[in-house]
């Protein structure tokens, strides 16, 4: 019988809100409550030297469930099944992390936030804890194989992967299944790497007793060259979306990007990167510009607010703390996004039709006090949208934390973090109506260790937005048929002050109250509201 060895572990959490929207709101529900327990619990099995089980079952309570039983289960949130054919090849199948280049198969991070306080990032890391966003992964059901090889006597080492995930579960009358599939192969020979990554979206028309067949493809290449302290790379690709079965419907779109840059470390602390790329307007590229957050969807807490029934949008403030409005598949469209988070780049570096340098630069490890990085961005469109005459766009992250505890030369934790991410378009076409966006986070917390183990956190997020875009309006071959005028002028803001207690160095129990208020001038519509959070974490 094959030697077997289990462990345990998990995450358990306890969560409290309790909300209240101002008084001089008469008409809609004036306070919200909502509570729960949960433990994940883990088993990590190793069958013998070649199967390995990895499950996650949860035991999940809402506070006040003892009225209501239907709210609480118990549920799988993850079986995988993994292991090795031999010392070359290992494969992976059921709920599996996938992730390629940032053209390919790439989740790239929500908005709202620059070098975010503690008091605001516990919450964040629990949104994306629930939604399983790790890192720029996305979490799929599906298969995959992976492994590398060492030529023998030789610095030269081939690695590969191969996976497939079914993306959705056909109706049997309209949806059809769909699927992904896609391959990587590096091939690594001294300081020269080179990489080939290969993904197809496509469906399955005969899952609905149907000819037309919809596929896109994306096929990238990388190649990168390791000179001392500087690295030189350029990446380069093509996608091609079709449909076919139909002659009244068929199409074929193909689009291309090239990316080069170089990355010098100038000493231990100081790091200087420096890139440009060009990314056509008809780059379609599902896994790597499907965006983490459901924009069209309507926020649970106080959707509708005021005595006028404004219903609101996703503000910055459920962003960290509403998980419904995280997305978990892999779209076949471009996604909406909300301009008042910026335009520049909605969907990440894929976003189609840009064109620009960006350069980063950081300074600071775990022994200096000030540690800073800077990252501009000077973007425009490759192809004009409505008009001959490009726009143009400005995108700026910049965070500071500064370790005052060295500063002062205290043996208790005292850290101030500050964060800006500032995005701007503009054009001005003297034949149509000019273009003049800009918005700009703006992020800064300071943590204060009082006692041992005792730290006071404290917290303020704002949004600013103001002036006018176009929206483009796209067809299902995502080309674009028409725009949309988007204008704003809103102020959102979050003022937060909590305690946290570090149980140990994997349980935390942390209690705050925040005020989040939102002025939108344009619509002429003023409203707040007030939250009181109490949440543990463990993990074992």
């Amino acid at each position: 019988m094959a030697q077997s060895d289990f462990k345990v572990g998990g995450v358990g959490r306890g969560n409290m809100m309790i909300a209240s929207l101002e008084q001089k709101d008469t008409i809609n529900p004036d306070a919200g409550y909502s509570g729960y327990t949960l433990l994940d619990l883990g088993i990590d099995g190793k069958l013998g030297k070649k199967v390995e089980i990895n499950t996650i079952v949860r035991i999940y309570s809402e506070i006040n469930a003892f009225f209501d039983e239907s709210n609480s289960y118990i549920d799988i949130r993850q079986i995988q099944l993994k292991g090795r054919f031999n010392r070359h090849f290992k494969y992976e199948i059921g709920d599996l992390d996938f992730k390629m280049s940032k053209y390919t198969l790439w989740n790239e991070y929500e908005e709202g936030f620059s070098n975010e306080s503690r008091i605001f990032s516990s919450f964040r890391d629990v949104a994306r804890y629930e939604n399983f966003n790790t890192d720029n992964v996305w979490r799929q059901q599906g298969a995959k194989v992976y492994g590398r090889y060492r030529f023998d006597s030789s610095n030269v080492v081939l690695r590969y992967k191969g996976l497939f995930s079914r993306l959705g579960v056909s109706d049997g009358v309209i949806n059809p299944n769909e699927f992904m599939a896609g391959a990587t192969a590096g091939l690594k020979m001294n300081d020269f790497d080179i990489e080939l990554n290969g993904i197809n979206f496509y469906n399955s028309p005969a899952s609905i007793r149907s000819d037309i067949k919809t596929q896109n493809s994306v096929i990238t290449s990388r190649l990168s060259y390791k000179m001392g302290d500087l690295n030189v790379y350029t990446e380069g690709g093509l996608s091609n979306l079709s449909q076919q079965g139909d002659t009244t419907s068929d199409f074929q779109i193909g689009g291309e990007f090239i990316e080069f840059g170089a990355e010098y470390k100038l000493s231990d602390k100081f790091q200087l990167n420096g890139a440009f790329r060009s990314v056509s307007d008809d780059f379609f590229s599902p896994g790597a510009q499907t965006k983490r957050i459901r924009y069209g969807q309507s926020p649970m807490l106080f959707g509708s607010v005021t005595n006028d029934q404004y219903l609101r949008d996703i503000s910055v403030f459920d962003l960290l703390y509403d998980y419904s409005i995280y997305n978990k598949s892999i779209d076949r469209s471009l996604d909406v996004f909300n301009p008042k988070f910026g335009t520049a780049t909605p969907y990440g570096t894929a976003t189609p039709n840009r064109q620009g340098i960006s350069i980063e630069a950081s300074y600071g490890d775990t022994s200096t006090v000030v540690n800073v990085s800077l990252k501009p961005e000077f973007l425009r469109d490759v192809t004009g949208e409505g008009t001959d005459l490009q726009r143009t766009y400005l995108q700026t992250n910049a965070q500071v934390n500064v370790e005052l505890s060295k500063l002062l030369n205290w043996n208790k934790e005292f850290d101030l973090d500050l964060g800006t991410f500032y995005t701007s378009s503009n054009r001005n076409d003297p034949n149509v109506s000019p273009v003049n966006l800009s918005s700009m986070i703006l992020d800064a917390g300071l943590t204060l260790e009082v006692i041992k183990d005792y730290k006071l956190l404290v917290g303020y997020k704002s949004l600013t937005a103001n002036g006018t875009d176009y929206l483009p309006i796209r067809d299902m071959t995502n080309s674009i048929v028409s725009f949309d005028q988007y204008q704003t002028d809103i102020q959102e803001s979050i003022f937060g002050m909590g305690l946290r207690y570090d149980i140990n160095s994997n349980v935390f129990l942390q209690c705050q109250y925040q005020m989040a208020d939102v002025n939108d001038q344009l619509n002429n519509v003023e409203f707040g509201f007030n939250q009181f959070n109490v949440l543990f974490n463990l993990k074992f």
